[in-house]
């Protein structure tokens, strides 16, 4: 159970800083740390870590390759765990590589990597070592210049000789005249609505000082919002019936209040119907409380109401913490993308009537499967880092409250330390949606207990399918309808169990059900 604990407290929350990658614990090096009754191994020399890599001076997107074949690791099996401490160092944020005395890894973006080798034996011996990696930015390819054919030139369209903005007037104008254009954006805004269609994409970039109180998108297509502080909130308003908003990209924004002083929009990012393709990546949203208007806190919330739908909703490498509602609210999005993104401390402030989901994915639109994966979810049902298991809260938590009638793949998503009043994996289908789900590939550690308040109990409840998944320490009951190739431990089901309904507690997994997909721990393997 040790082992357990220690897994789930090398990936603490980010703490301010953006993660560069995602993952998934890998089955093989959970059950080695996950089995507390192995025969205590022989005392010996404890391990040394050290290691080279190839080649020395790497770009980023090119395949690195770490061994560490001067190790010494005598008391077998040995386990050898990479990782990344990021720029803030050790006892920041780290993120894996991979595991074994050989490894390769590509690394996306340019900077230096603290990368640490930790060599641990048998007996549980261990030793770590660190190599500071510098990645250089990849030089573009260029692309060949094609002989021209000779056309008439055409007479240019006059556009301003500079683009700068420091007015929410020059944005508005800009967005219309600077077609093609990157437009540097300094200074407090202000609040501004854009409308402007330009034929080709205008980027808005912030120079470090660029904050906003409000943006609004109504009907605009092709820009990019990158580098800039929003203080209330991003807003896309109802387009149905009309000319639709379009390919608008969000990137490296900060958006929300701070610890010091939550916000309270209706949602950080509120997206409505008959608006297409809106991207938000690689920003921070944070820091809201609902209150008790049951309409305010979100960190995203994507709703067509009784619009036309949102089609292509992408959300992707972004942190999103501190949130006192829904981490995202979903519902009649069509080609939906939610990958590798930090989802933390979701839950209602106390003294709120709100509830808060992870996510809460309600019936979806089109037919195009959409995609939850590699993302990192943890610690919801906990208003802040001070908060205890013990606390009393007004309103639960749902991990993942969703139904849809269109696939839905959750795949490869790591998901710890968490706490609800109601399943983990919930639908709501009445029988008129079908329940199209695939759970499949995750890792997840210590979930529960629910409040004792809870009118519901359970982590899983639905109808969905279950594979190939990772369970460790799941407190509290589930049922399920469709399971097969997961693996439990410190887990247990009852007696009667079949394939469509499992139940889970906290003792030992006392039997083998293969007829329910799961195995039971045999000697030193699964």
């Amino acid at each position: 159970m040790r082992e357990v604990e220690s897994l789930a407290a090398a990936v603490p929350p980010t703490q301010g800083k953006k993660p560069h990658m995602r993952f998934s614990i890998k089955p093989a090096l959970l059950s080695l740390l996950l089995i507390g009754a192995v025969a205590p191994a022989a005392a010996s020399a404890a391990p040394t870590a050290s290691f080279s890599y190839s080649p020395s001076t790497p770009v980023a997107g090119q395949a690195v390759t770490f061994s560490a074949p001067a190790s010494n690791c005598d008391a077998g099996p040995c386990t050898y765990t990479w990782s990344d401490d990021g720029p803030d160092g050790r006892g920041g944020v780290s993120w894996p590589l991979g595991t074994g005395r050989t490894i390769q890894f590509t690394f996306s973006d340019p900077g230096t990597k603290s990368v640490r080798l930790l060599v641990r034996n048998a007996s549980g011996a261990g030793a770590t070592g660190v190599r500071n990696v510098t990645v250089a930015a990849a030089s573009p390819t260029p692309t060949p210049t094609p002989t021209p054919t000779p056309t008439p030139t055409p007479t240019p369209t006059p556009v301003p000789s500079g683009c700068t903005v420091t007015t929410a007037a020059q944005m508005q104008a800009r967005a219309a005249d600077s077609a093609g254009k990157v437009c540097t954006v300094s200074g407090s805004i202000g609040s501004v609505t854009l409308t402007a269609r330009p034929g080709q994409r205008v980027t808005f970039q912030g120079n470090g000082t660029a904050s906003f109180a409000n943006v609004t998108f109504d009907g605009a297509a092709n820009i990019t919002l990158d580098r800039a502080r929003v203080t209330g909130g991003i807003s896309f308003p109802d387009r149905s019936g009309r000319t639709h908003g379009s390919d608008i990209v969000l990137s490296n924004l900060t958006v929300g209040g701070t610890r010091a002083a939550r916000t309270m929009p209706t949602a950080l990012l509120s997206v409505r119907g008959g608006n297409d393709r809106i991207t938000l990546q690689h920003s921070e949203l944070a820091w809201t409380n609902a209150g008790n208007s049951g309409n305010a806190g979100y960190a995203i919330r994507a709703v067509n109401g009784n619009g036309e739908p949102i089609n292509g909703l992408n959300v992707i490498d972004n942190k999103i913490h501190h949130i006192g509602a829904d981490g995202m609210q979903l519902a009649g999005v069509a080609a939906l993308r939610v990958e590798r993104n930090e989802i933390a401390y979701v839950a209602a402030e106390p003294g709120s009537s709100e509830h808060s989901d992870s996510l809460q994915i309600m019936s979806l639109a089109g037919s195009a499967q959409a995609r939850i994966l590699r993302n990192h979810i943890h610690h919801v049902g906990y208003y802040d880092e001070t908060a205890t298991p013990a606390d009393g809260y007004p309103a639960g938590q749902l991990l993942v409250h969703g139904w849809s009638d269109v696939p839905v793949l959750f795949q490869d998503n790591l998901i710890r330390e968490n706490r609800n009043y109601s399943p983990m994996f919930k639908d709501e289908s009445d029988g008129s949606v079908a329940d199209n789900w695939t759970i499949d590939h995750n890792t997840i550690i210590r979930q529960g207990p629910p409040q004792p308040s809870a009118n519901r109990s359970g982590y899983f409840r639905g109808r969905h399918v279950l594979t190939n998944n990772i369970l460790a320490r799941v407190e509290g009951t589930a049922t399920w309808t469709k399971a097969s190739g997961n693996v439990v431990q410190y887990g247990t089901v009852a007696g009667g169990v079949t394939d469509s309904a499992l139940t889970f507690s906290t003792a030992w997994l006392s039997t083998d059900h293969p007829a329910a997909g799961i195995r039971q721990r045999a000697g030193t393997s699964w």
